[in-house]
């Protein structure tokens, strides 16, 4: 089933492949899709 009827994102909504995009695909990174993260790579990650 297709995660865009269970989580909306906005920044590839436009993108028609968006709407074929499973939980499967997502977590064996094959989705089609570059990093979602807006992380500058090399830099740590600060937890609070």
């Amino acid at each position: 089933m297709p995660l865009f009827q269970y989580l909306e994102y906005p920044d590839i909504n436009h993108d028609e492949r968006y709407k074929k995009v499973t939980a499967r695909m997502v977590l064996s990174h094959t989705s089609g899709f570059p990093n979602w993260g807006n992380g500058i790579p090399g830099q740590q990650i600060q937890a609070s």
